[in-house]
C-alpha cells in the first residue's frame, strides 16, 4: 500500500483498501535486517517525491530509526557483498578490589559498540579464555541473526571444542522458529581443548526464585558457587539498581553457604535494544556464556529447569513442527552447543512442581526471607526495600502457596502482606499458563488445613473470573469413535506417559490443530479428526485449520513418518 501511495495507485489495486493510514503504518515492526532495504527503497522513492509525499517520507525514517534496528544506512542490511564481518576485539581488562571488569569492541562496518562486563568474584579470577568463550556464545547468535561472518581478534582464542560444537549445531538454531538466525561463517582464533585438574565443582545459574533455592539446596554435590547475571533481564539497568540485587542476591546465596558472583553486563541492551535481536534469544544465550566466565574454577555449570522434558521436548524436529523457537525452553540442546570439555553444561530438574519447591526452599534456615519472584521487579519497575512487590500476580500467587504450607507469616519478603482485598482487585488472568497456575495453587490450598478460608475463596473467584471456555475445556476430545481412533494409534503409550496429563490434554494441549493432524495417520484417525477440528475451531482460526490440514495431507501423502 506504501507503494501504491509513492505511485500514485492507491485504489487501483481493488485486493487493498484504498488509502493508506499513516497511523498504521507508525506502528509497523520491521522484524528482521532482511526487510530493512525494502523500507529504504520506500524511503528514497518518498524523499523525491516532493512536498506531497513529506509526511509519507517522514513516517517511513521514523520507523527505520525505531531502536531496536542497527543504526547507519550503509551496513544495516544484507545488500552489501560481501557482507561486513562483525569484528570482536578485548579492548580493555582490569582488576580493582571488587572483581574485573573488561570491554569488547564490536565493530561491523561504520558502526562501533562496547561490550561491558564486571564479574564480582575477588576468588574466581577470570582467564582470557574464559572470556573469549563466553563473549563465542553470547555473539554467535548476534551474527547469524545480521547474517555476516563472526571474526575474533587474535587476544580472543575460543576454545576448539566448542568452536567445532556450535559450527556444527548452527544448522539446528538456524532450522529453528521464528528463523531470524542463519547460518555465517565463524573466523576465530582457537586454543586446544582439555581438561582441568580441579575436582568436581559445581556452579548454578541463580537468581534467588523458587527453581533457583531448590537447585542450590538440592542438588549433590551442593554448588561450590552461585552466578547471578544481570543486564539480561530488564532494561532498567542503573547503578542503584545494581546494588540493591546484588545485596539480595548475595544474602540468598549466603543461606546455602556458597559465594556470589555477580555478573553485570549491558549485553541486553546492547543486543536487543540496539540490534533487535529477540530477547529470549539474549537470555538464553547470556546465562550460558556466564557459565564459561568461572570456566577456570568450575567444571559443571546447572541451570534450575521449570518442568521435566518428555521424549517431544528433546525432539527439536517436533519443536519446529510445533511453530516452537528453542529459546523459549530450557532445551537440552542449548546445553551441548554451550559445552566444552573445560564446563559441562546441564539443565537441571527434580520434577516437582512449584509448590512442593516452595517446601524445599522453606526448609532452608533464612531463605524465605530472600525469595525472589515479582514480575514487577524482574521489569525494573519496582523499587522498594524487600525483593517482592507484594501486588503483582507472580507474588500473590506465590504468598498463596506459602499460604497453603502454613507459612502465611513468612512473608518478609514481600512488601505487602497477603490480603483477600488484594486477591479480590486481581484483574483477571491474562494468559493460560497463569490460569493453570493459579489452579494448581488452589488444589494446595483446599488440601491444606493451615490455609486461611478468605483466602481459598478469593483465589476461587481469581480464577472464577478469569475463566474462558476454551481454557477450561484444554482441548478435551469426546467424539466415542476419535478416542477409539486415538488409542488405536501407534504412539497411544507415549501419549500417556506425558507428564501428569489424560490422553486427551498430551495430545491436544496448546496447538491442538497442529500436533494431532501431524500425528493421526491412519485414515479413520484424519476423518473423524477434520470433522471435530472444524466443529471446535474453524470458528475462531479458520487459516490456521486449512494450513495445518494442507500441510497433514502433504505429509500423508508422500507417506512420510508424522
Amino acid at each position: 500500500m506504501t507503494a501504491l501511495e509513492l505511485l500514485d495507485a492507491s485504489g487501483k489495486m481493488t485486493t487493498l483498501p484504498g488509502a493508506l493510514d499513516l497511523a498504521l503504518l507508525e506502528g509497523l515492526e520491521i522484524r528482521g535486517v532482511a526487510e530493512v532495504p525494502f523500507m529504504e527503497e520506500l524511503l528514497e522513492r518518498a524523499l523525491a517525491g516532493g512536498e506531497s509525499k513529506a509526511p509519507l517520507a517522514a513516517m517511513l525514517d521514523k520507523v527505520l530509526k525505531r531502536p531496536g534496528l542497527p543504526a547507519g544506512h550503509a551496513p544495516r542490511h544484507l545488500g552489501l557483498h560481501p557482507p561486513p564481518p562483525l569484528q570482536v576485539d578485548l579492548e580493555s581488562f582490569e582488576a580493582d578490589d571488587h572483581g574485573w571488569e573488561w570491554q569488547l569492541r564490536l565493530r561491523w562496518g561504520a558502526e562501533e559498540h562496547l561490550l561491558r562486563v564486571h564479574l564480582s568474584a575477588p576468588e574466581f579470577p577470570p582467564q582470557p579464555g574464559d572470556i573469549a568463550d563466553a563473549a563465542f556464545i553470547w555473539l554467535v547468535p548476534l551474527a547469524m541473526h545480521l547474517g555476516v561472518p563472526l571474526d575474533f581478534g587474535q587476544t580472543l582464542p575460543v576454545d576448539k571444542e566448542l568452536l567445532d560444537r556450535m559450527v556444527e549445531g548452527q544448522s539446528l538454531l538456524d532450522a529453528m522458529p521464528p528463523g531470524q538466525l542463519r547460518s555465517v561463517p565463524l573466523n576465530m582464533p582457537t586454543r586446544p581443548s582439555g581438561g582441568q585438574p580441579v575436582g568436581r565443582v559445581l556452579a548454578s545459574a541463580f537468581s534467588g526464585g523458587v527453581d533457583a533455592h531448590t537447585l542450590a539446596a538440592s542438588s549433590v554435590p551442593r554448588p561450590g558457587v552461585l552466578v547471578y547475571v544481570h543486564g539480561i533481564d530488564s532494561t532498567t539497568d542503573t547503578a542503584a539498581r545494581r546494588t540493591k540485587l546484588k545485596h539480595q542476591a548475595a544474602r540468598a546465596a549466603a543461606c546455602h553457604g556458597a559465594p556470589l558472583a555477580f555478573v553485570a553486563t549491558n549485553l541486553r541492551a546492547l543486543l536487543t535494544g540496539r540490534f533487535g535481536l529477540r530477547w529470549g534469544v539474549v537470555f538464553r544465550m547470556g546465562i550460558h556464556g556466564s557459565g564459561h566466565l568461572l570456566a577456570s574454577h568450575i567444571n559443571t555449570f546447572c541451570i534450575a529447569s521449570d518442568y521435566t522434558f518428555d521424549a517431544l521436548t528433546r525432539d527439536y524436529t517436533t519443536m519446529v513442527d510445533h511453530g516452537y523457537s528453542i529459546f523459549e525452553f530450557n532445551h537440552p540442546l542449548l546445553s551441548e552447543l554451550s559445552t566444552s570439555s573445560r564446563v559441562r553444561q546441564e539443565y537441571w530438574d527434580d520434577g516437582r512442581k512449584r509448590p512442593m519447591r516452595l517446601e524445599v526452599v522453606a526448609g532452608v534456615p533464612g531463605a524465605l526471607a530472600t525469595l525472589a519472584v515479582c514480575q514487577e521487579e524482574a521489569k525494573g519497575r519496582y523499587t522498594g526495600d524487600q525483593p517482592n512487590c507484594g501486588r503483582c500476580e507472580k507474588c500473590l500467587r506465590t504468598m498463596c502457596m506459602l499460604a497453603a504450607l502454613g507459612r502465611h507469616n513468612d512473608l518478609g519478603a514481600f512488601a505487602q502482606p497477603l490480603e483477600p482485598e488484594a486477591l479480590a482487585a486481581m484483574p483477571p488472568l491474562p494468559t493460560i499458563g497463569a490460569y493453570t497456575a493459579w489452579q494448581t495453587a488452589l488444589r494446595q490450598l483446599k488440601a491444606s488445613t493451615k490455609a486461611p478460608p478468605d483466602i481459598v475463596r478469593q483465589v476461587q473467584r481469581v480464577i472464577e473470573r478469569s475463566s474462558r471456555p476454551e481454557w477450561n475445556d484444554a482441548g478435551r476430545i469426546t467424539d466415542p469413535a476419535l478416542l477409539r481412533d486415538l488409542r488405536r494409534h501407534r504412539d497411544f503409550p507415549r501419549w500417556l506417559t506425558k507428564e501428569g496429563s489424560p490422553l486427551a490434554r498430551a495430545v491436544f494441549a496448546d496447538k491442538p490443530g497442529r500436533r494431532a493432524l501431524q500425528w493421526l495417520a491412519h485414515p479413520l484417525g484424519w476423518k473423524k479428526f477434520r470433522m471435530v477440528a472444524l466443529d471446535r475451531l474453524a470458528a475462531g482460526q479458520p487459516d490456521k485449520i486449512r494450513r495445518w490440514m494442507r500441510r497433514a495431507n502433504a505429509l500423508r501423502m508422500f507417506k512420510k513418518d508424522p
